[in-house]
């Protein structure tokens, strides 16, 4: 069972470079790799491939007496990739997270409510350099790079999971490999990179409840609390990117879960109870879909729509109107209907709550490319769900055989999900609950005397009579399963084409067309009432094929009786993306301060910029050239002196001023060409004010920040990137 070994800490000794290798088109060269709030992070992949690098080098430096049992921890720790290709007969036994910033730092973006661009700029610099020509002594033609930096004295921390008991040789050497990483990131040779590393081990128990037959029920509720982006895509793919579903299929939910069992177990894939696991009728694996409001969603249906006025008033709660029911769409003919498009859904009341799964997006390098070749860089981007969402999946199990034991007796534990497992994906929480309620069961179900609708909560495959592929189910089929004369009276019947990998063969299924989920069917019942017992047994069972992965699962309401739609915009809890906290408080205060003060010192920063420029637009190129550069430099020194002094500068800043202009003046006196008094300054579109003035007054009355003496610091700054401007332009 995979459950949380160790920490690393890993604290920056100098500016690092965590991130690709290639180039950025813009004003950056090298940039870093972030998470989608603007923090950098150093990917679990990298970092278990830079230990790697240490342990085989310690392990080649022990006395020969020694080296062969480290040698095969360092294989039982790490693995071995088998020529490059698929890690099919990889059996290392530790998973990396993504070493991320303290959860203080993701505190701070909530409370300061920071955007990702500017949580970024506090926690980077950029630095130019350029390449020197060995011959001429100068730089090079065309070498200069810009490249961003991680600020030095902050701490990563990394998580380390292990699927079994690790021995003292395990323990020793990985904790050896931590303390020899001493660099890490690009640019090592040039001072950059610096680190120190240090190991936590956790001594937490794996949490287990004995459950008897009565309590475990004929359906295991899986609660999976996303901590990694999901990299789960459709099969349909294009070459440089993937494209993500918005929930966990059941059959990709069933590998994970049957990996880890034989796991835990000990048990070889050989001695695998296929009779019972791979069986629809002993047991199945629901999708796990968004929960909304701490219940779980189903996917929204297609067949709802509103008025085009209404979809661009972006109001919370909105009317909607049902495409099947007849006359539906005849008030909004008029008014451009418009097909309501979200993810997921649940029904209440009159009232749909609807929501969508967040995606996130990022872009990779491949720096062999597809032909092996270092040159022949590769970039492609991956979808996939974003972390911190919670899902829920549903297990369905006819007998307790062992693997369901082993299920039902867990109340919490790790599982990696999808794709990417080794490069800071997939990681998720399961909490495990037991029962007998179909919980996708409508709680109210009445008398079906009329109609009913059939909504598809997953994809589905089946066939018609003939062994054909089909978009809805047999009329005469359905009512002999349900005691009913029925017919279909409309439907709204999106398809796509699916499939599935099998890793143990390492190849694709079939495609085929299914009916997609959120499909909806409308019959009328021309003779008898639904039989509610073989209706729930239907349910239950599901229609079509593969209904052990998730597939031909379906709701059934007597008739559509919701009238309004309620979106719900979930924010995410940046405080939860992290589940460690620093060993040393005192360093996490340190850096959470840290970080304050640079955001907010980033956003006076712009602030001032947007400030220069509206002053130096209002004033006029021509009425600045008014004096010559030398005079502008002048200026320029004044500010400078200012800022080195030790003193109070907000004192400095008026004795040091008030000395340069009358100085100023008696030269002016002496007929001394200076010109300074041509100047005028334009503070807003009605006043201008003399030079002396706009530095004596108006910036003196501009507060950039509550605090005296530091308002007058960034009025220096002000007049600094002011002067500069003009400058440059010349």
């Amino acid at each position: 069972m995979n459950r949380l070994t160790a920490y690393i800490e890993i604290h920056l000794l100098s500016e690092t470079i965590l991130g690709g290798e290639g180039e950025q088109k813009g004003t950056v060269d090298i940039d870093i790799q972030v998470d989608e709030h603007g923090l950098p992070y150093f990917a679990a992949r990298t970092l278990k491939g830079v230990l790697r690098k240490e342990a085989t080098w310690y392990v080649k430096c022990l006395p020969e007496d020694k080296r062969p049992a480290y040698e095969r921890a360092l294989f039982q720790l790490f693995g071995k990739a088998d020529d490059g290709d698929v890690h099919h007969s990889n059996y290392e036994a530790l998973r990396f997270g993504n070493a991320t910033l303290s959860k203080s730092l993701y505190e701070v973006i909530d409370q300061e409510n920071c955007s990702p661009r500017d949580a970024m700029k506090a926690m980077t610099t950029v630095r130019g350099m350029t390449s020197i020509d060995e011959e001429k002594g100068v730089a090079k033609d065309g070498s200069l790079r810009k490249a961003r930096m991680i600020h030095s004295g902050y701490t990563f921390v990394a998580p380390i999971y292990a699927n079994r008991t690790l021995s003292e040789t395990e323990k020793n050497l990985l904790s050896t490999s931590v303390k020899l990483l001493r660099h890490i990131g690009m640019m090592r040779n040039r001072g950059k990179g610096e680190v120190t590393c240090t190991i936590h081990w956790e001594e937490r128990k794996e949490i287990q409840k004995v459950r008897t037959d009565n309590e475990r029920g004929n359906f295991i509720y899986l609660t999976i609390d996303v901590e990694e982006p999901l990299k789960i895509n459709h099969v349909l793919k294009t070459s440089d990117s993937t494209k993500a579903l918005t929930y966990i299929p059941g059959h990709v939910l069933r590998g994970a879960l049957v990996h880890t069992y034989l796991q835990d177990r000990n048990l070889n894939p050989d001695d695998l109870d296929t009779e019972h696991i791979f069986h629809p009728e002993q047991i199945q694996f629901w999708n796990g879909y968004l929960m909304i409001d701490e219940k779980r969603s189903i996917p929204f249906a297609q067949h709802l729509f509103e008025t085009k006025a209404a979809s661009k008033s972006q109001a919370k709660v909105r009317k909607i109107y049902n495409s099947l029911q007849d006359g539906g769409l005849t008030e909004i003919r008029a008014q451009s209907p418009v097909r309501i498009s979200q993810h997921m859904m649940t029904l209440e009341n009159k009232t749909i709550s609807a929501a969508n799964v967040d995606i996130t997006s990022s872009l990779h390098i491949n720096i062999y490319g597809p032909d092996g070749k270092r040159d022949d860089v590769l970039l492609y981007r991956y979808e996939a769900i974003a972390p911190n969402q919670r899902f829920q999946a549903v297990v369905k199990v006819a007998e307790n055989h062992d693997f369901v034991r082993w299920l039902s007796e867990k109340e919490s534990f790790y599982v990696w999900l999808g794709g990417a497992r080794n490069s800071g994906y997939g990681r998720c929480r399961v909490i495990v609950e037991t029962g007998n309620k179909n919980i996708e069961m409508p709680n109210d179900l009445a008398p079906y005397t009329d109609e009913l609708y059939i909504i598809a909560t997953s994809d589905w495959i089946i066939y018609n009579e003939h062994g054909q592929l089909a978009s809805a189910l047999d009329e005469k089929w359905l009512s002999e399963q349900l005691n009913a004369s029925l017919q279909l009276a409309g439907q709204v019947v999106h398809t796509e084409l699916t499939g599935g990998y099998i890793s143990n063969w390492r190849a694709y299924q079939p495609m085929i067309r299914s009916v997609k989920a959120g499909s909806v069917f409308r019959y009328k019942i021309n003779a008898g009432t639904v039989d509610e017992e073989k209706l729930r047994a239907l349910i239950n069972r599901g229609v079509g094929s593969r209904t052990n992965e998730g597939f031909g699962r379906f709701i059934a309401l007597p008739k559509w009786n919701y009238d309004e739609i309620k979106f719900i915009e979930e924010k995410t809890n940046l405080s939860t993306l992290t589940e460690n906290r620093l060993q040393n408080e005192e360093q996490e205060k340190k850096e959470m301060n840290a970080f304050i003060r640079a955001i907010r010192s980033e956003r006076i920063k712009e602030t001032v910029f947007n400030e220069v420029n509206r002053w130096y637009n209002l004033t006029g190129v021509n009425n600045l050239k008014k004096i010559n550069s030398s005079q502008w430099s002048k200026l320029l020194q004044v500010t400078t002196d200012i800022s080195r002094t030790e003193n109070d500068v907000s004192n400095v800043y008026k004795e040091k001023w008030e000395t340069f202009w009358k100085d100023v003046k008696q030269r002016m006196k002496n007929k001394s060409k200076l010109g300074f008094d041509k100047i005028k300054i334009a503070v807003s579109e009605e006043k201008k004010s003399s030079l002396e003035d706009f530095i004596l007054i108006d910036l003196c009355e501009k507060k950039w920040v509550p605090d005296k003496e530091q308002s007058i610091q960034w009025s220096l700054i002000a007049i600094e990137l002011f002067i500069r401007k003009i400058l440059r332009a010349r």
